[in-house]
């Protein structure tokens, strides 16, 4: 394999195995690691990275495929060495076991060795110093590249220690995808990551969906505050807010033992306050909103306080389970903000009962 290295001098070319090389230094690889992490993010930088490495373990697999080897032995000793004259790492494979099938092909594969003077190592210590995890993130994705290609299914290598995270060795482990079970799950998905303009695409329109429910929710807010202005009952806004969302919704005042609510079935009033009193007296009476999954019903509920007690509540009711957290988190707007409202309204009330017996409490003075 080291005949197969050439140098054109005259010519300006470095050729490997008949394909044109480029020599660069490890540092410079380091420096674009370092670039990467700050530009695009640790995650999109490793999933980038692994992919690359891939590439070049599936370029270098077909290569060797094409040469005069009989076995897949013969043909999986070449990835370490093509490794190697790149000057990637040194590779020592302690373990290799191959499982045929019927027709000769490669079944499942196991294979364990030593990563020596890894280079992607060196440079990440170098750039950013000892990692919590391993990082030989190129030479990994090489490895599963190659075996995959040679081996004809899918193979995924895995460090299990690192030099680049502080251990005195960079240790790896590969698998046929089918022996790794789940603990192969977390790894799989820098292999498939999205382009990053899809990311970008995807993330605009969560943004879009994001502030349509934001409008959404200030527009029912502004409606809240006129209804309270032009001095509508409790009612009437709850029945206004059910027009809105279309989830029944349902406001009571346990100390007065009202209740006002709008979108519900027969008999369904009933269930929702037996839930709501029996979350009240199964603990402590809840200052923050909460959540209740039970017989098929999901409740979203908050408290309508005032002064710092809790005088009823107000809860969103659904024969389904909501999908989605910015569902979840949009519900929970709206109803914090009726349940405001709600407080608004007592206070109103309390403020005119104030009032009134102030008055009643003068004119009997006069008297």
């Amino acid at each position: 394999m080291t005949n197969l290295l050439n140098l054109k001098n005259d010519d300006g070319e470095i050729h490997l195995n008949d394909e044109r090389m480029i020599l660069t230094s490890s540092s410079i690889f380091g420096t674009l690691r370092k670039d990467l992490i700050e530009n695009i993010g640790f995650e999109r930088m490793k999933s980038f990275l692994i992919r690359y490495g891939w590439n070049i373990g599936v370029n270098d697999a077909k290569k060797a495929l094409k040469g005069n080897l009989s076995t897949v032995q013969e043909i999986l000793r070449q990835g370490p060495i093509l490794h190697m004259l790149q000057g990637y790492t040194k590779v020592n494979t302690t373990k290799l076991e191959l499982s045929m099938d019927s027709q000769a092909d490669v079944h499942s594969v196991k294979v364990e060795g030593v990563w020596v003077n890894s280079y992607e190592a060196e440079e990440h210590i170098t750039q950013t110093g000892i990692a919590e995890k391993p990082v030989c993130y190129t030479l990994t994705g090489y490895a599963s590249g190659f075996y995959s290609t040679v081996c004809g299914h899918e193979v995924f290598f895995k460090e299990s220690a690192c030099k680049g995270a502080g251990q005195s060795e960079c240790r790896y482990e590969g698998k046929s995808i089918h022996l790794w079970g789940m603990e192969i799950q977390d790894e799989l998905k820098y292999y498939k990551t999205k382009p990053i303009v899809q990311e970008l695409a995807v993330t605009y329109e969560k943004l879009l969906e994001e502030r349509n429910s934001l409008s959404k929710v200030m527009d029912i807010h502004n409606l809240l505050t006129e209804e309270l202005i032009n001095g509508r009952s409790l009612q009437s806004i709850v029945r206004m807010v059910y027009q809105k969302t279309k989830i029944p919704l349902l406001m009571e005042n346990f100390n007065s033992n009202q209740v006002y609510h709008a979108g519900f079935h027969i008999g369904k009033v009933r269930e929702v306050r037996n839930q709501l009193k029996l979350m009240r007296e199964n603990g402590p009476v809840t200052l923050e909103t909460g959540r209740i999954v039970k017989d098929g019903m999901e409740l979203l509920y908050t408290p309508i306080t005032l002064q710092n007690k809790t005088y009823g509540y107000c809860a969103f009711a659904q024969t389904d389970r909501v999908e989605g957290k910015t569902n979840l988190e949009i519900n929970r707007m709206i109803l914090e903000r009726v349940s405001m409202t709600g407080s608004l309204f007592l206070l109103n009330e309390k403020s005119s009962f104030e009032a009134l017996e102030r008055v009643k409490g003068l004119f009997l003075e006069q008297i």
